[in-house]
């Protein structure tokens, strides 16, 4: 049988998040990333209290095959189990915010080095952890300030921020939209969220079973190193611009392209992912 794109993906995987297009845009092109194959992308949602930052995370746990999730009591044992367990996969890492800072500086140093460490019987060993972050987390006073930069919210120092590459915001719905959560709420039945999970599980595999391998030209990949280095003039954000971002939109774009059932970036990806960026960025 001939794989078919799947249209308006991001909503069938968070189809009772209404909104926050742009989170959602985001967050599925971490979905296809191959970080078996160097193609490394981290996020960070922050999201004013009370925006199911929880249920999202959770949520995309449940749809990605080999993916792990931790939540605000995870321990470091628990930390590299789930970093290593998620090797080639995604880790949700929630409440961020809220974990010990040992076990921060734990998923910081594989965010960069895709390896982890381990101390055993007076022995060093190392694993691999080729494991995209996906994390989540509440900013500075719980309520997010539309005239302040994202990244100046952020309750953490620079060394784990400039792990990132995109730093999305999560919005509280518009209470016009409460009859419709109400009815949809209403709807609910376990048993259709799970073949919905379950389908998009196989469909996200397959994926990446039909295009393993996306390749980008020398001359694209420039033209993204220049467009950075536009954003970083003109930014906000400046700080955190640097060759890691160049990174994170190489895989964006290689990702977007396998969304796309393609094996070759075209400049359509590239425009999809840069559209993406002027609005986080700029």
């Amino acid at each position: 049988m001939v794989l078919q794109k799947l249209e308006q993906f991001e909503e069938l995987i968070l189809p009772r998040i209404i909104g926050n297009a742009t989170f959602k845009r985001a967050i599925s092109l971490q979905i296809f990333t191959e970080p078996r194959l160097a193609e490394k992308f981290h996020t960070l949602t922050v999201g004013t209290i009370a925006t199911a930052k929880s249920d999202m995370a959770l949520e995309l746990s449940k749809v990605v095959m080999g993916s792990q999730y931790t939540g605000k009591r995870v321990t470091p044992k628990g930390m590299f189990d789930a970093l290593t367990f998620a090797n080639d996969s995604l880790l949700f890492a929630d409440e961020l915010d809220k974990i010990n800072k040992q076990v921060r500086e734990q998923m910081l140093e594989v965010m960069q080095s895709q390896q982890a460490k381990e101390d055993k019987h007076n022995k060093h060993f190392t694993h691999s952890a080729r494991t995209n972050v996906a994390a989540f987390c509440n900013p500075r006073g719980y309520v997010l300030n539309d005239d302040t930069p994202i990244i100046h919210q952020i309750p953490f120092h620079l060394p784990l921020v400039s792990r990132f590459h995109f730093f999305l915001a999560v919005k509280p719905v518009d209470p016009d939209f409460y009859p419709d959560i109400a009815a949809g709420l209403s709807r609910m039945n376990m048993e259709d969220d799970n073949t919905r999970r379950r389908k998009l599980a196989e469909y996200i595999i397959r994926v990446k079973q039909a295009c393993p391998e996306v390749s980008i030209s020398e001359q694209l990949a420039r033209k993204i190193g220049m467009f950075v280095k536009t954003v970083r003039e003109m930014s906000p954000m400046k700080e955190v611009i640097s060759p890691r971002l160049i990174e994170g939109l190489l895989s964006a774009t290689k990702a977007r392209a396998r969304m796309n059932l393609k094996t070759t970036v075209s400049l359509d990806d590239w425009l999809y992912v840069r559209k993406i960026v002027d609005e986080l960025y700029l």
